[in-house]
């Protein structure tokens, strides 16, 4: 399949079904609710042009075209694991940290933008304890999250690499790729840099600014207004 074949969302639910056009037009958004040139902006065009990345998978795509195929009365059942394999906010959340590491934006920013993505479809944590969640991979609970984006990221690199490849790519200028966050994520480095972040009031600050441009944006994109151009 080529992006245009997949679907963030069901066709005939507002916006545009397309995942190229939904990140599109969710990063245009971002841009107009920002101020031209600053460093929040290109954090935010980054966030939103990657906040659903890991719709990608094969098991979101799955899932989606079920719904997409059911009536407006039906219900798509799911098994409990196929619920945890479908989610996409987390992946998207470390290809965001990604991009903007590979667009040389310091860690006061990636991490705010981190936490963003990860809670998009949330309200926001405690931003010590998400921190803690992420890293602390001694508890069961938290490396099997860890091990979930793993087990999705493998699944991009098997079912849809060259799609994966293009949103690196156009993130980041062309510096990303799909296997350099294959890499960047098994050693553990957004991990380092998560830890090593000092959660002070600029932090939140960025965090409040971030979380709620994005999640702007992505509504905006999703209600299908068609009153800006991507």
């Amino acid at each position: 399949m080529t992006t245009p074949d997949f679907l963030a969302r069901p066709t005939g639910s507002g916006g545009s079904a397309s995942l190229r056009r939904h990140l599109e037009t969710t990063q245009a958004y971002a841009a107009e609710l920002t101020t031209d040139d600053s460093v929040l902006q290109e954090v935010a065009k980054t966030a939103a042009y990657l906040h659903d990345f890991g719709k990608v998978t094969e098991w979101f795509q799955s899932y989606i075209r079920k719904v997409d195929r059911a009536g407006p009365d039906e219900r798509v059942q799911l098994t409990r694991a196929q619920q945890r394999r479908k989610q996409h906010a987390r992946i998207s959340a470390y290809a965001t940290e990604y991009a903007l590491m590979k667009n040389g934006i310091e860690a006061g920013w990636r991490v705010p933008a981190f936490v963003a993505v990860a809670k998009h479809h949330q309200p926001l944590p405690d931003t010590r304890a998400e921190i803690r969640r992420t890293t602390n991979l001694n508890r069961r609970q938290n490396q099997n999250r860890f091990q979930l984006v793993q087990k999705q990221l493998k699944n991009i690199h098997e079912a849809a690499p060259d799609v994966a490849d293009e949103l690196l790519a156009n993130a980041t200028d062309g510096d990303g790729s799909l296997v350099d966050f294959i890499e960047y994520l098994s050693s553990r480095q957004p991990h380092e840099t998560l830890s090593a972040f000092d959660v002070n009031d600029g932090a939140y600050d960025h965090i409040i600014h971030l979380f709620g441009i994005l999640v702007s944006a992505d509504k905006l994109a999703s209600a299908g207004l068609d009153v800006i151009e991507a």
